[in-house]
């Protein structure tokens, strides 16, 4: 989708570059385990391979996580639902089968427990999705750059952050202006401040062509995740090692300290 939906609608006018990306993949006649590795992990590959030709290809493979329903009008607004969907996109998309009914309870009908759901949880937990902004937090961030060079892309990164930030403020305030809440001689004093760091802001814009993707990124990784007692993200748990369904193996990889393991899931 060109938008993200839930109440907001933001727009997300990279997401043309996921849909190029399943297009090229299937007329290249992409190999299917490398097609679905990508998808759920293309930013690990990168790590291990930082100079491969399809580099660009892996982070916006990405965007198949990325594109996780969004909920509420606050960023990150219910992320046990975002990471939810993105199990349920995975179940039926990749393995033909449900995988959220084991949220609140052991599965009825199929040997999928709640410790097999808080396994693969915990690979979506550690990963930094991206934001489009929502009524309550209107800029956006986490983008990923399409840029090889890290010194180059960390800076485009914090650039594009605080102009959308930036520029997310002045819409309120203007916003605050044209509504007449609170003070009002206070707001276009705010209105006119942010209009000039704007201006200041835009002239330290780094060189080059800013080309972005609505993708993720290994975030701050918290580690296996907690259980949640009848879904309840409120009711923590015991904790449960990231892994696969133990009913198809229990051999699972370990995860590297301060990693997703969104990789060692693909595999």
């Amino acid at each position: 989708a060109d938008t993200s939906g839930d109440a907001t609608d933001m727009p997300i006018p990279e997401a043309h570059l996921y849909r190029d990306y399943i297009i090229r993949s299937f007329n290249e006649d992409l190999p299917y385990g490398q097609f679905l590795t990508e998808q759920l992990a293309g930013d690990q590959l990168n790590k291990a391979e930082p100079q491969s030709e399809r580099w660009e290809d892996r982070i916006v493979a990405t965007g198949f996580v990325a594109m996780a329903q969004r909920f509420g009008n606050s960023k990150f607004a219910d992320m046990h639902l975002i990471i939810e969907n993105t199990l349920d996109t995975v179940g039926q998309g990749m393995l033909g089968m449900s995988l959220t009914c084991a949220r609140c309870h052991n599965h009825k009908y199929d040997p999928i427990t709640m410790t097999d759901y808080y396994g693969l949880y915990g690979y979506f937990e550690g990963t930094q999705y991206p934001h489009a902004g929502t009524e309550h937090a209107r800029y956006r961030e986490n983008m990923v750059p399409l840029e090889q060079d890290p010194v180059k892309a960390k800076a485009r990164k914090e650039w594009g952050e605080r102009f959308a930030k930036l520029s997310g403020d002045l819409r309120n305030a203007e916003r605050d202006v044209k509504k007449k809440q609170g003070d009002v001689a206070k707001a276009k004093q705010r209105v006119a401040d942010l209009k000039k760091e704007l201006e200041a802001h835009k002239k330290n814009k780094p060189e080059g062509e800013e080309r972005m993707a609505w993708a993720v990124l290994d975030g701050k990784s918290t580690g296996d995740s907690c259980m949640q007692k009848a879904g309840d993200p409120g009711s923590k748990g015991e904790k449960v090692a990231r892994g696969y369904l133990r009913a198809i193996t229990a051999d699972n990889a370990p995860v590297e300290e301060g990693e997703s393991g969104r990789l060692e899931l693909a595999r």
